[in-house]
């Protein structure tokens, strides 16, 4: 089990951090050109994590090794979330999957995200600089994009594909549907459309 929460280890972000404020989710599309054109291992790790398991970057930088080795796609690991307190359970996709792989330079204890055998991951704003950058070099506005915008498209992902809303707040630990449609972008969505129809 990844325990979130590591006393005394510098580098290790405690609080997921910065401004989530205008993040907006990261367009479907646009996440599989990202992936593709990504050239930092580290960085795509962490890409995926965040939008095909939904995961906060403080999150993602906590798993280590023997977190996930074993499990194989389809299967799960559990994720304990320092902002509810709660444990959730992740499931495994072939992306991810390849990514752990991609680790075997890494022992057992390791951080999976570390640069390096015995290292720690990246900062949340290196991260957010690098992430910005590969979404500039695609065209996607980098001003509105961020580490929590992956964790959005996740939310927004399971919608597109029939999920329902009430199932996604319950996933992301949400009081009500309002605030999960706001998280997903989905209110500025629908006032778009509304005013198209209305006035166009």
């Amino acid at each position: 089990m990844l325990v979130a929460g590591v006393a005394g280890v510098a580098g290790v972000a405690g609080v997921e951090g910065g401004s989530m404020e205008g993040r907006l989710p990261i367009e479907f599309k646009d996440y599989q050109k990202l992936i593709d054109h990504v050239d930092d291992p580290i960085i795509r790790g962490f890409i995926v994590f965040g939008v095909e398991a939904g995961l906060r970057f403080n999150e993602i930088e906590l798993i280590r090794v023997h977190d996930v080795i074993d499990c194989p796609i389809g299967s799960s690991f559990t994720v304990y979330q320092n902002k509810s307190k709660k444990n959730r359970k992740i499931f495994m996709t072939r992306n991810m999957r390849e990514f752990i792989e991609s680790r075997s330079d890494l022992s057992s204890d390791d951080f999976l995200f570390a640069s390096c055998a015995g290292g720690y991951p990246m900062s949340l704003k290196n991260y957010n600089r690098r992430l910005k950058g590969y979404c500039a070099e695609l065209g996607v506005d980098p001003a509105r994009i961020g580490s929590h915008s992956c964790r959005k498209t996740f939310g927004r992902r399971l919608l597109d594909c029939g999920v329902s809303i009430e199932d996604v707040m319950v996933y992301y630990g949400h009081a009500n549907v309002l605030t999960t449609m706001r998280y997903v972008g989905l209110l500025d969505e629908e006032m778009k459309n509304a005013v198209n129809v209305a006035f166009n």
